[in-house]
């Protein structure tokens, strides 16, 4: 068994993963949500055929968003993952505190279990503040600094 490198010393290292299949979709042009109310809206989406009777869907999402609003306001963009419809993501979502003004990337990722078929996932965003705030996502207008992408790979764990 291969040994690797742990908190607490020498560990066992994880089981390799085999993937079955993989697909990337990336946003490619400007997006914005505002905050009064906070609804949800679609981001990105993407969909994988799965081929296993029983494995793991992974789900990797990344992106730069500008919170646009007064000086010293703060947002809380809200990120949550829809499979085939259901909410997966834990707790509702995947809330960060952003300060006015300024790009912050956001990445979150979450393994679920499924069986073979089309695999849809949605990401949806919200920005969640008091007041006049907007989220941007502008990878049309600053491709350099801004960006949202969404990574789907299949897994089979031994």
């Amino acid at each position: 068994m291969p040994i690797g490198m742990g908190g607490g010393g020498l560990q066992p290292a994880a089981p390799a993963v085999t993937v079955l299949g993989a697909s990337s979709t990336r946003l490619l042009v400007n997006a914005s949500t505002t905050s009064i109310p906070p609804v949800y809206a679609t981001l990105l989406s993407g969909t994988l055929t799965t081929i296993d009777a029983a494995s793991n869907l992974y789900i990797a999402f990344t992106g730069a968003l500008l919170h646009q609003g007064p000086n010293g306001a703060n947002v809380a963009p809200n990120i949550r993952v829809r499979l085939n419809g259901a909410l997966v993501t834990p707790g509702g979502g995947n809330t960060v505190n952003m300060v006015a003004n300024r790009i912050m990337p956001i990445t979150y990722s979450l393994r679920v279990g499924v069986t073979a078929g089309l695999q849809t996932v949605v990401v949806e965003w919200a920005a969640f503040a008091l007041g006049a705030n907007t989220l941007l996502c502008m990878p049309a207008s600053i491709p350099d600094l801004m960006h949202a992408q969404l990574l789907l790979e299949e897994h089979r764990i031994p």
